[in-house]
């Protein structure tokens, strides 16, 4: 049944119209007549009726204004205009209002129904269309958390994800400027399903709903995109752990991640992670972070950067990363017991592997080399050997050393044998085919074309140069001749800083001025 009400100043049409019609059988209630507007817009607030049949030119207030106050505060309400002969102008602007049905006076019971049979069918539709999309705001409510958190999981592992889902996310956050932290807690067992639901409510709740940007459960881990500007984190990760720990007697690890954009969520998750296998290792369950670290590990925190080895594409850049990497623990002093603690550091930190204690052990490229380099007991013998075991066994972890053809292995030889010795004046392709790998030098040299793109010599200059500039800016105060000698010059440094002027346009002490200018 469908409520009416009638609005008009001639008593004569009201009444005859609320008295004479017979507004049951068309499955209508007379819920009321009025006057005039003013009085009008009294009783639909009273009686709030489906459907509101005025006429147009009223005292007081007149139809058009009674339509538009009516939409301010119940826009469902249909109208139908009672219009006479010359009161068009009055009935343009109920057009504008988006009225529309008219009924012109006089009127008969018949063209009433018509209309009323026209309006109820709107009514119908615009209840069948808000259901429906009631309907669907109810589904994207209940779907839209499971959407959020796989938009979180493709950005933290670099997937493809739903322009839809980020748009909307986009629209809740300045996605271009906001800066962002990830928080995760992880347990070896996981999590299940209840203690999911209280860590995320109990941290959303301690640390301010408005701070949590993102959440979803990846890998036995809860993660968490946080807005840089939360406080509280420690306390709120805590509380949390302490809660959860009265569960469960395995212990819960929480990690912290640096600062960053949006676009850096996958690198603050490999964070995330590195600092997991960190807690691990060294069985912290307070709050693990990058500063931690720093502080913690003061003499690793000086000569790794996890980074660099993440980002190498390639095995000679990893070669590469490793070998400068042992130069900066041979220039601090580092001891083979160090040495050997950060190699094993560094495995466990980006891979949560333990280095294999001798060359045999690596079942990949080198191994026959590796063994023959591991037999001088010396300990400089002894600090290369362990380089390009640590070097290898990387590159094994990252997928590089899946090759198994003949050129592929003897590129992998040829790495090998060069980072060994590295520092060596007498290095060339003639030496480590005559000396080391026992191979025809012209063979090799095709094979090192073939895959690096680059004869031998000018790669081997490269490789120095590079490393001699990244120890400048690694130790400054360096002098050029022991510079030259650690990258495999004679350490008069006179054909070293010619090699290096030629390459970088710049003496070793220019570069040296350029890269770490003095602080007056």
């Amino acid at each position: 049944m469908y409520k009416l009400l009638i609005v008009d100043d001639e008593e004569i049409e009201r009444e005859g119209m609320a008295n004479l019609i017979d507004w049951e059988k068309y499955g209508v209630q007379l819920v009321g007549t009025a006057w005039n507007g003013i009085e009008g817009l009294k009783k639909i607030r009273e009686f709030a009726p489906d459907i509101v049949l005025t006429d147009i030119k009223m005292p007081g207030m007149d139809g058009i204004e009674l339509i538009k106050k009516t939409r301010e505060e119940m826009p469902w309400v249909e109208f139908v205009i009672l219009s006479g002969y010359g009161e068009f102008a009055y009935t343009s602007k109920a057009m504008e209002q988006g009225i529309r049905y008219y009924l012109m006076k006089p009127c008969d019971e018949y063209q009433i129904q018509e209309v009323l049979e026209k309006v109820k069918k709107q009514i119908q539709d615009k209840c069948s269309m808000k259901k429906q999309e009631e309907e669907y705001r109810n589904t994207v409510e209940r779907l839209l958390p499971k959407a959020r958190e796989q938009l979180f999981r493709d950005m933290i592992f670099g997937e493809a994800f739903r322009e839809a889902d980020f748009r909307l996310f986009a629209a809740e956050h300045d996605v271009q400027h906001i800066q962002v932290r990830l928080m995760a807690f992880s347990r070896e067992t996981g999590f299940d399903y209840l203690e999911q639901f209280i860590l995320q409510n109990m941290f959303r709740e301690q640390i301010g709903f408005s701070y949590v940007l993102l959440f979803a459960y990846v890998r036995n881990q809860m993660v968490f995109m946080l807005d840089e500007q939360a406080d509280k984190m420690e306390e709120s990760a805590r509380m949390v752990r302490d809660e959860l720990g009265k569960r469960s007697s395995v212990p819960i690890f929480t990690a912290l991640s640096e600062k960053g954009k949006i676009n850096d969520v996958g690198a603050l998750y490999l964070q995330i992670e590195e600092l997991f296998r960190m807690g691990q290792a060294e069985n912290i369950t307070e709050l693990l972070s990058c500063s931690y670290f720093s502080r913690a590990r003061g003499l690793m925190g000086a000569v790794v950067d996890f980074s660099l080895f993440r980002d190498a594409f390639d095995e000679a850049g990893l070669f590469r990363e490793v070998y400068f990497t042992f130069l900066k623990m041979k220039r601090k002093k580092y001891s083979l017991v160090q040495m050997t603690e950060t190699s094993n550091w560094i495995v466990k930190v980006l891979y949560g592997k333990s280095l294999p204690k001798a060359a045999g052990e690596n079942k990949e490229a080198g191994e026959i080399l590796l063994g023959k380099l591991g037999e001088n007991v010396q300990e400089a013998a002894q600090e290369r050997g362990l380089c390009v075991r640590t070097a290898c066994f990387l590159a094994e972890c990252k997928g590089f050393m899946q090759g198994k053809d003949k050129e592929q292995q003897r590129m992998k030889e040829m790495l090998v044998a060069t980072f060994y010795y590295f520092d060596c004046q007498t290095l060339n392709l003639r030496f480590l085919a005559k000396n080391v790998l026992y191979r025809n030098e012209e063979y090799l040299s095709r094979v090192f074309q073939r895959v690096m793109h680059s004869k031998y010599s000018a790669w081997l200059i490269e490789q120095r140069v590079e490393m001699a500039k990244r120890l400048l800016q690694f130790e400054p105060e360096m002098r050029i001749a022991s510079l030259a000698e650690l990258v495999g010059y004679s350490p008069d440094g006179q054909y070293f800083s010619k090699i290096f002027h030629k390459t970088t346009g710049m003496t070793p002490a220019e570069y040296r001025g350029s890269c770490c200018p003095r602080q007056d």
